[in-house]
């Protein structure tokens, strides 16, 4: 009798799910609230004997899964985990909107401290597809779809186009040669105004600009703002930004950002690695210039409205393309245009030459630096607009 049952003893045991992954964090209130705002995750058993906060030495439960232990105060929080992590399962729908500049606008609105990373890093498995980022203790997190995504097929779609005045970019354009480009709202796919279909004619200036003067970006945080088809951050990390943010409120302007960023890399584009921004063209002489190695993550993606939002510190370069289409915004924008200016960030307006820069309102807070020909592709699709105009937004002192 005794063989049999040390048999079932030798057994492996039948576990039903993982339960729980437990955390240290230094603060576990702040803690709750950066979950439960970020991630949508409860906490749980709130009243209960042996648990945080009836007993404070004890965790904290959020649901799903997730136990918050606290530090002590003489304890630091591990920086560097060597791959560990825990992993928040989410529908593709979720995962799209996070991928797609959601989570970075999460992130960014619920920074704690100023050492808080709010970078999103995304890997694709095959059959996994994967964000990874850190919570305020620096815990490192993975959002995951098994599967396939959600993508927007209407994108890959569209024409691309490539302009040669831009060094040969190709952007997913929305051209005449599409059923799209006639199309009434509600006949078309998207759920959103085409901006992304679109290179603008200040994009297109602001484009040739950077591509003309790359120390204005090198090596420095450049802010893509309204980013649309993502140009700006696409020429600023061909000119050598050590980082780029690129910003829209329109979920499918920083999808396709993305989408023409990647297809940027996936094509060979040439580019001036970082690692040489700042170096003269003398003193570069005979050095073989490197393709782009860097890939899609390059790009951090906030899809937020950031008018009025503090950057002191975290952006050196504001790019801002075809903002000032109407009276209302520009007196939006250029308060926090210029408070940006003050606190010593190269803030560039390109734009036609629409009526709103015309009429005098802000020649006083804008100095005109350069003038382009408008690519022809740009031209014909914008009424025969010929020039597009680039300004540097002043500072009030």
């Amino acid at each position: 009798m005794l063989r049999p049952f040390l048999s079932r003893l030798s057994s492996s045991l039948p576990v039903a799910a993982l339960d729980h992954v437990c955390i240290c964090v230094s603060d576990i209130s702040s803690s709750i609230d950066w979950y439960t705002s970020v991630l949508s995750l409860t906490h749980a058993h709130k009243s209960a004997e042996h648990f945080w906060p009836t007993d404070p030495q004890s965790p904290a439960f959020l649901s799903p899964g997730l136990a918050l232990f606290p530090l002590s105060t003489s304890t630091s929080p591990i920086r560097d985990h060597k791959g560990a992590h825990f992993a928040l399962s989410v529908d593709a729908s979720t995962f799209s909107r996070a991928k797609n500049g959601g989570l970075q606008a999460l992130l960014h609105q619920h920074r704690r401290h100023s050492r808080q990373s709010t970078f999103v890093e995304y890997e694709d498995y095959g059959i996994q597809k994967s964000l990874f980022f850190k919570d305020p203790d620096a815990n490192v997190i993975e959002l995951t779809l098994w599967g396939d995504e959600c993508h927007d097929a209407d994108l890959r779609s569209l024409e691309r186009v490539t302009f040669e005045t831009l060094d040969g970019i190709s952007l997913r354009m929305m051209t005449p040669a599409s059923p799209l480009y006639t199309s009434s709202y509600s006949d078309s796919p998207f759920h959103e105004l085409p901006w992304f279909g679109f290179l603008w004619p200040g994009g297109n200036a602001i484009a040739k600009h950077v591509l003309s003067n790359p120390k204005i970006v090198q090596g420095k945080t450049v802010l893509d703002f309204a980013c649309g088809c993502g140009v700006g951050s696409i020429v600023s990390l061909q000119s050598g930004a050590s980082r780029v943010v690129a910003n829209d409120i329109a979920p499918l302007c920083l999808e396709a950002t993305r989408l023409n960023y990647q297809e940027s890399l996936n094509q060979g584009w040439e580019s001036v690695s970082a690692s040489r921004a700042g170096v003269s063209q003398e003193e570069g002489e005979g050095e073989e210039e490197q393709r782009m190695t860097s890939n899609e993550n390059d790009i951090e993606y906030v899809c937020d409205d950031l008018v009025g939002t503090s950057l002191l510190g975290q952006v050196d370069v504001c790019l801002a393309g075809d903002v000032l289409y109407d009276d209302e915004l520009a007196r939006r924008v250029f308060p926090w245009f210029q408070e940006m200016a003050d606190k010593g960030c190269e803030v560039l307006v390109g734009d036609p030459g629409r009526w709103v820069l015309n009429e005098g309102t802000y020649d006083a807070v804008i100095e005109h630096i350069a003038s382009y020909p408008l690519d022809p592709k740009v031209s014909d699709e914008h009424h025969g607009l010929h020039t597009g105009n680039v300004w540097r937004v002043l500072p009030r002192s």
